[in-house]
């Protein structure tokens, strides 16, 4: 409660571009959490160390996700 989550699904557009394989297409790419009031924070999930994370800052908001 008190969140929201984005869910972004490869598209076919998104496999010609980067020229992957078709049966990708539907599948997730990125899952986006966003809570009010957590007390996690990048660092305190390790984030900031994990390759397999990219830190997204906008002038509101800083995300960290899974490409």
């Amino acid at each position: 409660m008190g969140g929201t989550a984005q869910i972004e699904f490869v598209s076919e557009k998104f496999v010609a571009a980067k020229k992957l394989k078709p049966q990708l297409v539907g599948t997730v790419q990125e899952i986006v959490l966003q809570h009010e009031h957590s007390s996690d924070t990048p660092e305190s999930m390790n984030l900031l160390k994990n390759s397999a994370f990219t830190r997204d800052e906008t002038q509101t908001s800083a995300l960290s996700f899974v490409i």
